[in-house]
């Protein structure tokens, strides 16, 4: 299994090749197209928060946050973590999982709705925010979601099918008739509380009997600028599992780079329900696996400038992560990439410890990784290197 970040100014169309099981009968499937905003949590920062933040303390907790991501997709998929303790000259390793999600999502919850900045995350199956009152909750930069004050906030009973979807996060040590959830992360932090439906809008577009979970109890290492998570996940209870009648299984990101001379006004974007078309834009079928909510893609072939790298199998699957900057990759893979590179750029690479980096003006090949159904996802330098100091590193390691 490879992971990959298609870092900065990529579009990923995803389109469900299969169903999700369940259907809920309050949504109708009438089509609808709506889009926000995304927001990186650390554009949210001012340059006081938590001393003095500079582009290079930005980039090496970038890439931490990529490194403690990786452990925690590696011990859902059960594959063995070379990554808990690695250190370069520029990672500064961190061991969080949560505060490792990296870009922040503008909703609106409840009647009359209330501002949420929540953490994006494709490979999570279910949504939540912190409400009121707390047991323990950590610091957030909004006010506290108070459920009393939203006439449409309806705390869902142990009984309910939405319930039951919960499976394995269905917290039994209570016994108070309501639907007790329990959310845990492989760094210790946790949210436990009560699933609710609630009203959602996103962008100008209301969205009713949404299932969330509603926490009461969050402890852990969490990022002040978000409120909570929405899951965007391949699982039930997932905002897209929820609204598939409304989406189709629809939706789309782009990611803008500030590197290389990037438009500096361009925003990061998500969509749901539509086709996005126009130049360049290709699509890929997704692939599930059994019990995981993440999502992933058939990878047939890279290439590099004009030579191309075989895999060992006739294919490899990539998973697809909002929470990872970096792209991981197979040992052998990695190796096999890592010596193109080093042929076809001529000139000889910096001396740093454990990354391939070059001067910034070094001309890069560009990197097209050969998908299922005949697309070619073609990576630039901007997509493929990241800024750091007065040097480019590549973003990519080994799995």
């Amino acid at each position: 299994m490879t992971t990959i970040s298609l870092y900065d100014a990529t579009i990923l169309v995803f389109y469900f090749m299969f169903q999700i099981s369940n259907s809920y009968s309050t949504i109708t499937s009438k089509p609808i197209v709506f889009s926000t905003y995304l927001i990186h949590r650390d554009s949210l920062k001012p340059a006081s928060y938590n001393g003095y933040v500079n582009e290079t303390d930005l980039l090496a907790r970038t890439i931490s946050r990529s490194n403690s991501r990786l452990s925690h997709l590696k011990s859902i998929m059960k594959l063995p973590d070379n990554h808990a303790a690695e250190t370069t000259n520029i990672v500064i390793q961190s061991t969080t999982m949560v505060a490792s999600l990296t870009y922040l999502m503008e909703i609106y919850i409840g009647t009359p709705p209330v501002k949420q900045m929540v953490s994006l995350d494709t490979g999570c199956g279910m949504s939540w925010i912190q409400c009121l009152p707390c047991e323990h909750c950590f610091k957030q930069n909004q006010p506290i979601f108070n459920p009393n004050q939203s006439s449409s906030y309806q705390v869902l009973r142990d009984t309910s099918r939405d319930c039951m979807e919960l499976r394995d996060k269905h917290d039994f040590t209570k016994f108070n008739g309501n639907c007790n959830y329990a959310v845990g992360y492989t760094d210790n932090s946790f949210s436990y509380g009560v699933l609710a439906k609630e009203t959602y809008i996103v962008g100008r577009t209301p969205i009713r009997q949404i299932v969330q979970g509603c926490g009461h109890n969050n402890v852990g290492i969490y990022d002040e600028q978000s409120t909570g998570i929405i899951g965007l996940g391949n699982y039930p209870l997932s905002f897209i599992g929820q609204t598939k009648a409304y989406i189709h299984g629809k939706f789309s990101y782009c990611l803008v780079s500030d590197q290389f001379g990037s438009n500096p006004y361009a925003r990061s974007k998500i969509s749901f329900g539509n086709d996005v078309e126009g130049l360049g834009v290709m699509s890929t079928p997704l692939l599930k696996m059994e019990g995981k909510s993440n999502y992933y893609i058939t990878l047939r072939s890279i290439i590099i400038g004009d030579t191309m790298i075989h895999l060992r199998s006739q294919f490899d699957k990539l998973m697809i992560d909002t929470g990872i900057v970096l792209s991981y990759f197979p040992p052998y893979l990695f190796e096999k990439l890592m010596d193109a590179l080093r042929q076809k750029i001529d000139k000889r690479p910096l001396n740093v410890p454990n990354e391939l980096c070059y001067e910034l003006n070094t001309n890069i090949p560009t990197i097209t990784l050969h998908l299922a159904n005949g697309a070619n996802l073609v990576l630039s330098k901007k997509n493929t290197f990241i800024i750091y100091q007065n040097m480019m590193c590549l973003a990519m390691k080994k799995r």
